[in-house]
This record gives structure tokens, C-alpha cells and sequence, in this order.
């Protein structure tokens, strides 16, 4: 079982990875191309992407990888596909309208800058077709047709990094950026629907979007305020700081979030093995340990994130962006605490009853994290975004973690994995405080690997 978790976290992390290692070399860039003032623009103008992105798909990629698995027959499957597809496209199309409608008419009511309604048109317009294309994609993924996935979602990433790289060249601008990840976004949209159609029967069924809807829609304020949850801290720092700072702290983002592509690659490996195991009730054994073996692969690649990330950041960035470094070290570690959230959030997504105990813990995050953005922003500066991010996460895990032996028949131990991960965490923050050298460093990820794998084979998280 293990083997086969390891088998398929590592073809997904091998496929968004290709995409990882392409941004390391392009980020440098295209900051090169927009300078910090665009770059910080560029920034909060993506975090709208993803909102834009939650709503127009209202949750309904859980949906499908959720109800896929009730059907057993190759005809049934591809008959849902079709049904399912149909659905995505009408939610997809319905929401961008009414969005774009409201959009516009808030810009007229506040009376908003004309190029910062550009800004929101193009991009809720990217935000349409990423979620749109991703959807496509998880069909692959679902279906465990990889070799599809990997090459649909590759190509559309290395054609819409060529677009934006070439836009950006010619005009150093936010604006820019977005224009050309909208172009491609359509042209792949047109594509993919006219592939897709030709191997499933795409169909509309209402009954079929009801049914869909009663499970995702209680799914939308979770991710609406878990995106919120992660995009919180770039808006305080472009106010509070300015909005280089942001653009900066975007940077550590997607350096930092190298974890965060790995913990969802793994999980995406984890849920049909996850699924599978609970309905064959049989008890949880093996489940726990699939989980706990997750969670010590993320502590270990963490703490290589945290130690040697920064020497590629000196290499790659101009000096204007090296403070960057100050926050990668405590970022990398976003991921190994969202596998723990992931994990707890798995067994909530096991019914309709469930999910909307989901909305109390990530809640509970976004809550937490404005006090604490204000708080430590004020006091830590750009350092203090990623501190109280990283904390907010620990506190919403550790509710949902509650919840889940409350509500359901799991107990995970999340209070002892956390110990783990804090004695980690600590032991790369201080050899960054102590300036330790590469060797030094490897040494420190060596004991970090000899004490995790000392802990191989105990039940820890149950």
C-alpha cells in the first residue's frame, strides 16, 4: 500500500514539478522584466485570480472526484465523465457571467481606477479559464490517466509561460502578464472542449448539477476563505509595508511553496487510497500508518527546502529582492503543516454532514490570521507574514484535528506530529540564526533524517 501511495505521489509531484523548476528559472525574469512596483501589482492581482477561481467552480472538482468512485463499470464512469463535464462547463460559464457583471457594476459604484478594472476584468477572465482547464485535467488525474495529465498540463503551462514571458518582454507591465495568460487560457479552453467531446458524450443533466451542488456548494466558503487564508498577508504588507514588499513576499511564496506542490501531490495519491480503505471497513490501521508515512516525507523535504533554499534564491534574484531570504526558511514548512490538514480534512470530506465542519477550523484560521498579520507585521515586518500564516495554519489543523475525533470514528494524534514538526522546524531555524554553512547545514538534515527514520514504524499520529 505504501509503495503504491509512493508510486503515484511521486508521478504527480514529477509532473507539477516540471512546472516548479520552470517558474525557479522564470520568476527571476519576469521581475527582471516588471521591476518591484508591477511585480507587487502582479501579485495581488493573481490572489483575485484565485478567488475568481473558487467561484466560478463552486467547489465542484471535489464533487466529481467524490462521486466518480461510486461507479464501478468503464460505461458508467465515462457516462458520468460526460454528465459531470457538462455540468462544470454550465456552472463555469454562468458564474463568470454573473461575476464579471457584478464586478463591473461595484467598479461604477466606488468609482474605481480604470486600469485597476482592467486589472479585475482579465483577472476574473484568467481565473475562468484556469479553473476551467483544471477541471479538465483532474479528469485525468481522477482516472489516473497520467501520462494524458502530464502532457495536457504541461504543455498548457509551458505555452502560457512562453506567452507571458514574450508579453512581458515588450511591455513591462502587470497588465501584460495577464493578457497573455488570458489569450492561452481561451485558445487551450477551445482546444481541450473539442478533444474532450470526442472521447465522452458531454451532456447537461440538472439532476445531475443538483446533486453535484448539494455536496460542493458547502465546499465554496471553505475555499473561499482558506484562499483568503493564504492571500490575507500579501494585502496587509502592500498596505502596511508597501507593495514591493508584497511583490517580494510573493516571490518567498512560490519558492517557499515548492512543500506545499509536494503535500498536494501526495495527497492527491493519498484520497483514492483513502477512500478505498474506509469502504472496505476493515479498520483504520493502515490508513493511519499511509498517513503518518506522508507526514514524515514532508518533515524530511521541509527541512531540505528550509535549509538550502536560499542559496538558489542569492544565485538566481537581483540584490533588491534578497530579503526574501528571511522568510523562505519558515514558509517551506506551509507544507508540511497543510499534509497534516489534509489529512484531517480528508476523513471531513467523507459526507455531506461532514464538510461543514470544515467551515470552523478554516475559519478559525482566517479569523486568527488578520490580529495576527497586524500584529506581527508591525513588529517583525516582512518576516511576520509568514510567521502568523504559518500559525494560523497550526491553530485551524489543530481544530479540525479535534473536530474529526468528535465527529467522526478516527483519532488522529495531531498534537504529537506537531511536537515532531516544531522540533524540525527549530533546528533549521537556528541554522539559519547561526549562518551555518552548506555542510554544516547537511549535517543538521542528516540527524533531522536519522530522527524521523528512528520513528519509522510506531503508531505516532493515531
Amino acid at each position: 500500500m505504501l509503495r503504491k501511495l509512493l508510486k503515484f505521489a511521486a508521478s504527480y509531484a514529477a509532473i507539477e514539478g516540471v512546472q516548479r523548476g520552470i517558474l525557479l528559472i522564470t520568476t527571476p525574469l519576469i521581475t527582471i522584466y516588471l521591476g518591484q512596483q508591477e511585480y507587487g501589482l502582479l501579485s495581488l492581482s493573481l490572489s483575485i485570480v484565485s478567488v475568481g477561481g473558487v467561484l466560478f467552480n463552486l467547489g465542484l472538482t471535489s464533487a466529481f472526484s467524490r462521486y466518480f468512485f461510486k461507479y464501478s463499470g468503464q460505461k458508467e464512469q465515462d457516462s458520468f465523465i460526460g454528465r459531470a463535464i457538462g455540468c462544470q462547463l454550465v456552472a463555469n460559464a454562468l458564474s463568470y457571467v454573473l461575476l464579471i457583471g457584478i464586478s463591473f457594476l461595484f467598479c461604477l459604484w466606488v468609482d474605481i481606477h480604470l486600469e485597476w478594472g482592467k486589472h479585475v476584468f482579465w483577472s476574473l477572465t484568467v481565473g475562468f479559464f484556469e479553473i476551467s482547464l483544471l477541471n479538465f485535467f483532474n479528469i485525468y488525474k481522477t482516472t489516473r490517466n497520467l501520462k494524458k495529465f502530464a502532457f495536457w498540463f504541461n504543455l498548457f503551462f509551458l505555452c502560457k509561460t512562453a506567452s507571458i514571458i514574450t508579453y512581458c518582454s515588450f511591455n513591462g507591465s502587470a497588465s501584460s502578464y495577464l493578457i497573455a495568460q488570458g489569450i492561452i487560457g481561451l485558445l487551450f479552453y477551445v482546444l481541450i472542449v473539442s478533444i474532450t467531446s470526442r472521447y465522452y458524450r458531454i451532456r447537461f443533466n440538472f439532476s445531475d448539477l443538483v446533486e453535484m451542488l448539494s455536496y460542493s456548494i458547502s465546499i465554496v466558503p471553505i475555499d473561499l476563505i482558506s484562499f483568503g487564508n493564504r492571500m490575507i498577508d500579501r494585502w496587509f504588507i502592500s498596505f502596511l509595508l508597501s507593495v514591493e514588499m508584497s511583490g517580494i513576499y510573493f516571490v518567498g511564496l512560490q519558492f517557499g511553496a515548492v512543500t506545499t506542490l509536494v503535500a498536494m501531490a501526495i495527497n492527491s495519491a493519498f484520497i483514492p487510497l483513502f477512500f478505498k480503505e474506509y469502504e472496505k471497513k476493515e479498520g483504520f490501521t493502515k490508513i493511519y500508518m499511509m498517513a503518518q508515512s506522508c507526514v514524515f516525507i514532508m518533515v524530511i523535504f521541509g527541512a531540505f527546502v528550509s535549509l538550502f533554499m536560499n542559496e538558489i534564491l542569492v544565485l538566481l534574484f537581483e540584490k533588491s529582492f534578497h530579503q526574501v531570504t528571511s522568510i523562505v526558511p519558515i514558509i517551506a514548512f506551509n507544507g508540511v503543516v497543510l499534509m497534516i490538514y489534509f489529512i484531517n480534512t480528508n476523513v471531513l470530506n467523507l459526507s455531506k454532514e461532514l464538510v461543514k465542519y470544515k467551515t470552523v477550523g478554516v475559519g478559525v484560521a482566517f479569523a486568527l490570521n488578520i490580529p495576527l498579520n497586524y500584529i506581527f507585521l508591525k513588529t517583525l515586518g516582512l518576516v511576520g507574514a509568514a510567521v502568523s500564516t504559518l500559525l494560523s495554519y497550526f491553530v485551524s489543523t489543530m481544530v479540525l484535528g479535534f473536530l474529526v475525533k468528535k465527529k467522526t470514528e478516527f483519532s488522529y494524534s495531531n498534537i504529537r506530529m506537531f511536537s515532531i514538526v516544531g522540533f524540525v522546524m527549530t533546528c533549521c531555524i537556528l541554522a539559519h540564526k547561526f549562518e551555518l554553512n552548506i555542510l554544516l547545514k547537511f549535517i543538521v538534515l542528516v540527524f533531522i533524517s536519522f530522527f524521523v527514520f528512528l520513528l519509522k514504524g510506531k503508531r505516532i499520529f493515531a
